[in-house]
């Protein structure tokens, strides 16, 4: 489950990134050729793919911080053997 939510999101967040960057040129009302950082700053933005893997990350360490008896971490300590094993569809293949 937790593979495939992150599968989901990496194929998603392209979209959405560009559903943010045509919403925030229509906030500022600038044209298509200014820079997507340059737009993204004015409002004291990041990119979406920043904020999404921080929150990659910060789940990661938070799972391996628990007790070795709960489910979620097993899952991800499974999970990582299977990436073991060459399998690229784990959202680990992509730390």
């Amino acid at each position: 489950m937790v593979a495939r939510s992150g599968e989901w999101t990496l194929k998603c967040s392209a979209a959405a990134e560009a559903v943010h960057q045509d919403y925030v040129r229509h906030l500022l009302g600038v044209r298509k050729p200014t820079a997507n950082y340059m737009v993204l700053a004015e409002l004291g933005r990041f990119p979406w793919q920043v904020h999404f893997w921080q929150q990659v990350l910060r789940y990661h360490h938070r799972t391996i911080a628990f007790e070795s008896l709960l489910l979620v971490k097993l899952t991800l300590v499974d999970d990582f053997a299977l990436d073991q094993t060459g399998v690229k569809d784990s959202w680990q293949h992509y730390l």
